[in-house]
């Protein structure tokens, strides 16, 4: 049998191998806290890059849409200009078709008659207001006329 000195001895060592022991299970449970906490964070990044790449994503698809809307206003543009010029070309070929007709019906130089005379004069301008060619720079302002 141990005498009173070794079994204080093996007391106090059992104390002390309590309190490790007991210190022990409570950085194991500081350790757990500390793993959950990480791994609630992990998922938190994890969306947010989630969230990220989504947002990097609708945003290159906004830019290809963009980039194709502006694409597409440019070819309009064109068209309209292209439009807008051959509308003064047959504009002017009206005109050109008018004058021949009122040169027919009242050939410089020959008399006419004041009612002749006055209807051609109508019929001039008439041909002029109908058939002034459109300013075909404001078609990028979208005011061509």
């Amino acid at each position: 049998m141990p005498d009173s000195t070794e079994r204080q001895e093996l007391l106090d060592a059992a104390t002390r191998l309590r309190g490790a022991t007991e210190r022990l299970a409570a950085q194991f449970e500081e350790t757990d806290a500390f793993a959950r906490q990480t791994r609630r964070l992990t998922n938190h990044l994890r969306g947010a890059f989630l969230v990220l790449a989504l947002v990097v994503v609708a945003l290159a698809v906004t830019t290809v849409r963009a980039n194709d809307a502006n694409d597409k206003a440019t070819r309009l543009q064109e068209y309209q200009q292209a439009s807008c010029e051959l509308a003064n070309e047959s504009r002017q070929d009206n005109r050109d078709l008018w004058d021949t007709v009122l040169q027919l019906l009242a050939p410089p130089g020959e008399k006419q008659s004041p009612g002749l005379r006055k209807f051609t004069t109508a019929l001039k301008a008439q041909v002029v207001q109908t058939y002034t060619p459109r300013d075909c720079s404001r078609v990028s302002e979208g005011k061509a006329g």
